[in-house]
């Protein structure tokens, strides 16, 4: 469209839609935009709306910082361990089931969540079923009582047999696979 200074245009516009873009580098509003939130509102905004829970100041303790250092180094502890003591070890199996633990038992001393932390927390309590489905536990209790399971909705139930046989064919592959603490 026109001219900004130094012969850029200040829009462009699609031959095929007709559609006007704006260049952002002419762009006047730009220098005076803030990446921070406001905490001027006028009254009739603080009437409709409630505030923000980003807006309000943050407290962090000590312990959450800890909990959520133990869930971060879980992966790299979990794969150390795993180093120093074979991969069939349950060493680093509890390792890495402690460290999930005691950062839930910390997290677990908050009394007030945020909707993001506390579907966060509830992901993570979930993600602990997957400890039944990693070595060395799968391997010694899980696999046998999930191949039996397989095994007698094959028999016994119509028709289960197309999935249940799939099921029990890459059963090895997708344990091997998917259930490594540090893919999660």
């Amino acid at each position: 469209e026109g001219e900004g200074g130094e012969g850029r245009a200040l829009a462009w516009k699609g031959p095929r839609t007709g559609r006007v873009v704006r260049n952002i580098d002419t762009d006047p509003s730009i220098p005076y935009q803030h990446l921070q939130y406001s905490t001027e509102s006028s009254a009739a905004n603080e009437r409709d709306l409630p505030p923000s829970p980003s807006s309000r100041p943050m407290q962090v303790r000590s312990w959450q910082l800890i909990a959520e250092g133990l869930y971060i180094a879980k992966p790299l502890a979990h794969i150390i361990s795993m180093f120093a003591f074979s991969q069939k070890s349950w060493k680093p199996w509890v390792i890495a089931l402690v460290m999930d633990l005691m950062s839930l038992q910390l997290h677990g001393k908050m009394t007030t969540f945020l909707p993001e932390e506390k579907s966060e927390l509830v992901r993570r309590r979930a993600l602990l079923l997957l400890y039944l489905f990693r070595s060395p536990f799968y391997d010694k209790y899980t696999r046998d009582v999930v191949v039996k399971l397989l095994r007698y909705a094959s028999l016994h139930i119509p028709l289960a047999h197309l999935v249940s046989d799939s099921v029990l064919s890459y059963l090895p592959m997708w344990q091997h696979i998917y259930s490594y603490v540090w893919m999660i």
